[in-house]
């Protein structure tokens, strides 16, 4: 009123109104973020706990011939690895073609703003968090399956 500026309040509350749907926007993407790498983490157990219980003696067999624990637990590190790396390179470029595709045909942009947005160090922060879960899961599971001795695991005692 000092400055003799004339506002609209409807324009104001309506940004307002952006600026908060904005925000719990980004608060639910990260939220889905976060389970979903609960839910991949907790796959991975999983899947970990039960293909090590139906390979439980050959590990037994294969400690009595003399390989350590460390080596077994390394060659199932680069294995998991391996597969998420692929898992994670076969889903950047999917979402990669969606992204490239989908303005094209006029979906999914709003002038100049893209909506979808791969790169990004959301994307890379994600990727590395996954990668580092994958290698601590397969630690801990294996450490815990590897303490036991050979006999143990060959016959289930």
């Amino acid at each position: 009123q000092e400055f003799e500026i004339l506002l609209d309040m409807a324009q104001v509350e309506s940004k307002e109104n952006f600026n908060a749907v904005s925000i719990m926007a980004n608060i639910l993407s990260f939220a889905m973020i976060v389970f979903s790498m609960v839910c991949i983490i907790m796959f991975i157990v999983n899947m970990l706990q039960s293909y090590f219980q139906k390979v439980k003696r050959n590990l037994g067999t294969f400690k009595a011939f003399g390989i350590c624990s460390i080596e077994l637990t390394n060659i199932y590190v680069v294995i998991l690895l391996g597969i998420v790396c692929v898992a994670i390179i076969f889903a950047l470029s999917v979402t990669w073609l969606i992204q490239f595709t989908l303005p094209l045909i006029g979906v999914m942009k709003d002038g100049e703003f893209n909506y979808l947005d791969l790169w990004s160090i959301k994307t890379l922060v994600s990727i590395i968090i996954v990668i580092v879960a994958t290698f601590v899961t397969v630690r801990i599971v294996m450490g815990k399956l590897l303490k036991q001795t050979p006999g143990d695991l060959i016959y289930d005692r």
